[in-house]
């Protein structure tokens, strides 16, 4: 069944506006689309996949600049951005298990959640 673009935009909303904020999320959703538009003359395909726009959403990390950079990065090789996606992932959940370790898991090893 074909999705048309006014439903992935409603559908992305709720995530657009968790990560950029009210004020940013209707730039971001301009962007996405504007993403679809070039993924479609790059790739041939109507929609980037959904693990490309989260990586997108990932890279951003709640900045709109970035988040253009980010997606400049996917349509040149969407393979980078998942790089840079996993990249931010790994620095995030180092900052979760510092946080519940009450210390610097890169210095201060081992980590008493590890022990259990």
């Amino acid at each position: 069944m074909a999705i048309g673009r006014e439903a992935r935009r409603a559908e992305r909303a709720p995530l657009v506006e968790s990560v950029l904020g009210k004020s940013a999320a209707s730039a971001g959703l301009d962007l996405l689309e504007l993403t679809e538009y070039a993924w479609h003359d790059c790739y041939g395909e109507i929609t980037p996949p959904d693990d490309v726009i989260l990586n997108i959403l990932i890279c951003s990390r709640g900045d709109l600049a970035t988040m253009i950079h980010a997606t400049k990065v996917a349509l040149r090789d969407w393979r980078d951005l998942h790089l840079w996606a996993q990249h931010v992932n790994s620095e995030q959940q180092k900052l979760l298990v510092t946080a519940q370790c009450g210390r610097n898991i890169t210095t201060d090893l081992p980590c008493p959640l590890r022990a259990r």
